[in-house]
């Protein structure tokens, strides 16, 4: 297990560890669930936008942009 903390801006580091094993860098997304007890955070990928692309509509505005926004991503 990691820690970390948070600062006054509300900002968290990733331990350099777990960015490494997920491919995290600089202007990667970050997805964010709330659940009652505990917070999951995970990058997002290709397979995260597939597994939740039905709640964003089929084929909608908002994922393509969100398609369009991991090719940049990959780019820098």
């Amino acid at each position: 297990m990691y820690n970390s903390s948070v600062t006054t801006k509300g900002q968290v580091v990733i331990p350099v560890e777990i960015r490494r094993h997920h491919g995290i860098g600089p202007g990667a997304r970050i997805a964010f669930e709330d659940h009652e007890d505990y917070i999951m955070i995970r990058p997002v990928t290709h397979a995260l936008v597939d597994k939740i692309k039905g709640s964003l509509g089929k084929g909608g505005k908002a994922l393509k942009e969100l398609y369009a926004e991991k090719e940049r991503e990959k780019k820098l």
